[in-house]
């Protein structure tokens, strides 16, 4: 039982306050009347959202953006998944025309699209250099002129409060009068990114750390593929005021290439068949990690060496929190694996979480 908890009660609580869960609100905003909850202190990567992948070009179609997205994945994503994702791309448009935001187009009426790596054509349709920011400023303007949507942009949700297999809300922290308390929801939505800046190194916004993987875990939801994780493949390691900052991967189709300290092309020949044009998954992968593992064996060893490397950057409990709760899992806790690579952690926790023997305490 909850005890000297500010204890707050809304329809729907959304926690994350990037595009994703901005959009979530908006929806759930759609029923007059309801009462929405939106808690997050941070926008993750978001901001920094170039453009969408859309079948466009003339000569593009959902089919083949299925087939570049299939075959970019190595053949791992699992087909209903990737194929949803293609067919449904271009359902944007309502939502981009309600927030007042257009696409890029050429002086023949036709939309300016850039070509990502993997693609077979340009595909990437975008707002000008800025996208995301544009998305961010829309949502925000649009649900803080709705009087049934609170925001708590100084809060941090630190655990799913569950009961009986059911999630009933979050305990929140307010980092500005270091205090705590409840929120109640009918639904509860988590829309917090996913966990790279539990590694040491990453390309991802510094406000990425696992929490609502973790929260989610932790309520008994299970959780799939982790081991995909994408990290961009071109980075500045040095100096650290340029640490992590990608250099966008459309440039390669533009004439960039890729060299070391002595000049060589050297990505050419660190796998066969390879090219500056690769898919940038493949790119990602070969600059940053070892073959693939080819043993069970090999497989549980490179496991156990990610779990231990992973460590929190962020400076607060509930990335911290996160930390440990997603190393226990990484190596105590199998996952199940539906093969859907690089898919976005944004579980949106079900009516009726999966049973679970650990009922909320404080």
């Amino acid at each position: 039982m909850l005890k000297n908890f500010n204890v707050r009660q809304y329809d729907a609580l959304v926690i994350g306050t990037g595009v994703t869960g901005l959009v979530a609100a908006l929806k759930l905003a759609k029923k007059k009347g309801r009462s929405i909850a939106v808690v997050g202190d941070g926008v993750g990567a978001s901001p920094y959202i170039h453009g969408f992948n859309m079948p466009l070009d003339s000569n593009d179609s959902p089919e083949l953006f299925y087939e570049d997205t299939y075959k970019g994945g190595r053949e791992q994503s699992d087909p209903a998944l990737a194929g949803a994702l293609c067919r449904k791309a271009t359902d944007l448009f309502p939502l981009l025309a309600e927030l007042g935001v257009s696409f890029d187009r050429k002086a023949d009426g036709s939309y300016s699209l850039l070509r990502p790596l993997g693609a077979s054509v340009p595909r990437v349709a975008s707002a000008g250099n800025h996208t995301g920011v544009s998305l961010l400023n829309a949502l925000n303007e649009k649900l803080r002129a709705d009087e049934n949507v609170s925001f708590f942009p100084h809060a941090r949700a630190l655990r799913l409060r569950t009961e009986n297999g059911r999630v009933l809300g979050a305990v929140i922290a307010d980092k500005t009068t270091d205090s705590y308390s409840v929120i109640d929801a009918g639904v509860t939505v988590l829309a917090c990114g996913g966990f790279c800046n539990i590694y040491p190194f990453s390309t991802n916004s510094g406000d990425i750390g696992g929490d609502g993987a973790a929260m989610a875990l932790c309520a008994g939801a299970s959780l799939t593929d982790m081991e995909f994780v994408q990290f961009e493949p071109s980075a500045a390691v040095a100096p650290d005021a340029l640490r992590g900052k990608s250099v966008i991967t459309t440039m390669f189709y533009e004439g960039a290439v890729l060299r070391n300290k002595d000049g060589h092309r050297f990505m050419l020949i660190w796998r066969k068949g390879s090219s500056a044009r690769s898919p940038r998954a493949s790119l990602a992968a070969w600059t940053t990690s070892p073959p693939p593992c080819s043993s069970s064996r090999m497989k549980k060893r490179a496991a156990s060496s990610s779990a231990r490397r992973w460590s929190s950057t962020a400076d607060s409990r509930s990335t911290a929190a996160s930390t440990r709760c997603l190393t226990t899992a990484a190596r105590s806790t199998p996952t199940t694996s539906s093969r859907a690579g690089n898919t976005p952690l944004n579980p949106i926790l079900p009516t009726r979480a999966p049973k679970t023997k650990n009922k909320f305490s404080i």
